[in-house]
């Protein structure tokens, strides 16, 4: 028999029985079955991690004391979609994903944008919020449709922000093009309302804050930079992941989302997602 033969059938044989050991504690432990979404089940109820300091998406109420926002009520609604209660556990923004990690909540639903870095250790749902950086116009314009009829105009952003540097970026694509720096995005969109400046970059939260409290203005999709807002769960959660998604899609599409945008920011966003 050949030596290498031999050694194929007999390897085993030849290591020690702790390593051997090891090395089956370690297999069982990468392909054993995720039990989450089974003991969710078992529970009937769903633990979901958001950190409060961030409306309309997550806040205080502070005459009563309650949670609310577009988060909290989405939330809520998945539970409801997947026969759950939910159980909302307040964490600081920047513990989030270790809460998630370490299994003290199922799920983070904070106004989190997805991150392609961190994909070896949690897993992200599909898009529910487009939080991206938003061509801004005022109301009536009919000029205006994308980011390549800007050529000649002026156009309002924050000093530093997003909204500045790709706007430096389109002056160089289309070689005429005013930045007029503003302060706070909150100036450069009263600048496009109050014909200051032709058009405004200002993230979406902004703009349609902006756009329902004080009108004037219409936000033109899709957004320039993509920032999509997702729900976070562990990495080894595959089955729970399934079903928010599956919930995700339910609200997408019975209008559910546009609602709840309508509802915090006074606007019905044409393109709320991706």
């Amino acid at each position: 028999m050949p030596a290498v033969s031999w050694l194929r059938k007999n390897y085993l044989k030849l290591l020690p029985l702790p390593l051997v050991l090891l090395g089956l504690t370690v297999f069982l432990l990468l392909f054993r079955k995720d039990s989450t979404w089974e003991e969710i089940l078992k529970r009937g109820s769903i633990a979901v991690c958001l950190d409060p300091s961030y409306p309309p998406f997550e806040y205080t109420d502070e005459a009563t004391g309650e949670l609310r926002g577009f988060d909290v009520e989405m939330a809520k609604a998945i539970g409801d979609y997947l026969g759950l209660k939910v159980e909302i556990l307040t964490v600081g923004f920047d513990g989030l994903y270790d809460a998630v990690k370490g299994r003290k909540c199922d799920v983070a639903i904070s106004a989190l944008p997805y991150d392609p870095l961190l994909t070896q250790d949690v897993a992200f749902s599909i898009s529910y919020f487009e939080a991206g950086l938003m061509l801004v116009v005022k109301e009536g314009e009919e000029n205006i449709h994308s980011p390549d009829d800007l050529k000649g105009k002026k156009v309002a952003v924050e000093w530093g922000s997003t909204g500045d540097v790709e706007a430096r970026r389109l002056k160089i694509k289309l070689g005429e093009l005013e930045i007029k720096p503003y302060p706070t995005v909150e100036e450069a969109l009263r600048a496009v309302k109050e014909g200051q400046a032709d058009a405004c970059l200002a993230d979406a939260v902004s703009a349609y804050s902006y756009w329902g409290r004080e009108g004037g203005v219409k936000v033109i999709a899709p957004a320039l930079i993509s920032t999509p807002y997702v729900a976070v769960v562990n990495i080894k959660n595959k089955a729970l992941l399934g079903k928010i998604n599956e919930a995700l899609f339910h609200l997408r599409k019975t209008g559910y989302l546009h609602s709840l945008a309508e509802k915090y920011f006074g606007v019905r966003p044409a393109n709320l997602w991706p």
